[in-house]
């Protein structure tokens, strides 16, 4: 492929999951994915020893970050009481931490907070000031929890949080950053699923963006030019370089993904009348990674975080996750290596 990416002095300069490259480029460049840990193992020993199988997937595949994705729930959009966290979810967070430590990936940590019914999170909103104030008090302890093992584990960098657009114009917001701050001297992101209405970009160190194909392509038979010339119509990377300079920071996809067996009623994935299949995920994998390489000699990107890279204790098939589609993982690797692969050898 013409977009394999190559290594310079010491960098890896790194192109799967939408990294950079060239030479030129400053600063680190995360080549990423979503890490989904499963809590399912009651044997501490059992648990090592499936995150270190994934730990080891995840290093074979050339990433070389990856966010702990780590999730907590409220009851639906109008609850403000997040449920504390399970001692085993930090005992297992500190088992991933020191395995991806040990093969030298760097970490985010990603709390998420999901809403119990599935409703997506951006549509946490309140009536009343008595009710934000609530869900601010039980957010700051939350995240200011996850601040602190960031800090003690030195931790390369905190995501704040994660598509929480009906609350972000709150001005509390001001004050959990700087409490924050407080806690972790490391690098924030906030992980938008609408980067335009975000008012404290200036706040952090980077921009964070969810982007998911949100587009139909009315074609019986699409390839990968196709995809690419939707996502230039919609001039995606052209408004977030604007962004990128508005703000005077850096650009990184927190997540980034397709969802290749997703219903029609799911607005986050694109359709042409028939069922997606794993060629989607491979065609969209393509599209994004070529857009991603046109777009970062432009020097406002800094990285990507795949969605998502599920643990081998996963009870079912995660639809997101390249594990189950070989093609679309070797798609991947092939970013990372000086190993040329033709277009068919992943499309048949």
């Amino acid at each position: 492929m013409s977009y394999v990416f190559k290594k310079t002095r010491g960098i890896a300069l790194s192109v799967l999951v939408g990294l950079l490259l060239g030479s030129e480029i400053k600063g680190p460049n995360y080549s990423g994915a979503n890490y989904i840990y499963y809590h399912r193992e009651q044997n501490p020993q059992k648990s090592s020893a499936n995150i270190q199988s994934d730990m080891n997937e995840l290093v074979q595949t050339k990433f070389n970050s990856i966010a702990i994705v780590l999730s907590q729930y409220v009851k639906d959009t109008n609850s403000y009481e997040i449920k504390p966290v399970e001692p085993k979810k930090i005992n297992d967070l500190y088992i991933a931490i020191q395995d991806a430590k040990n093969k030298n990936i760097t970490i985010m940590l990603k709390p998420h907070v999901n809403i119990a019914d599935g409703t997506a999170r951006e549509r946490i909103k309140f009536k009343t000031e008595a009710d934000w104030k609530k869900w601010f008090d039980n957010y700051e302890k939350f995240i200011l929890q996850y601040a602190k093992i960031a800090k003690e584990q030195d931790l390369e960098m905190l995501c704040i949080g994660t598509e929480l657009e009906g609350t972000v114009k709150r001005p509390e917001w001001g004050k959990i950053i700087r409490e924050i701050k407080k806690e972790y001297p490391g690098k924030l992101i906030y992980s938008s699923i609408d980067y335009r209405v975000v008012p404290f970009w200036k706040e952090l160190n980077y921009i964070g963006v969810n982007y998911y194909p949100w587009f139909k392509i009315n074609k019986k038979e699409v390839s990968s030019e196709d995809i690419m010339a939707k996502i230039e119509k919609d001039s995606l990377f052209q408004n977030l370089r604007k962004l990128s300079i508005v703000e005077n920071r850096k650009v990184i996809f927190t997540e980034w993904g397709y969802n290749y067996k997703c219903p029609e009623k799911e607005t986050w994935t694109w359709f042409r009348g028939v069922e997606p299949t794993p060629n989607d995920q491979i065609m969209y994998y393509s599209a994004f990674l070529k857009l991603y390489e046109k777009y970062e000699k432009n020097d406002f990107l800094r990285g990507s975080f795949l969605w998502a890279w599920n643990s081998r204790n996963s009870n079912s098939e995660e639809k997101y996750s390249p594990k189950r589609n070989k093609p679309a993982v070797k798609i991947l690797m092939t970013f990372f290596s000086d190993e040329k692969y033709p277009d068919s050898y992943f499309l048949n």
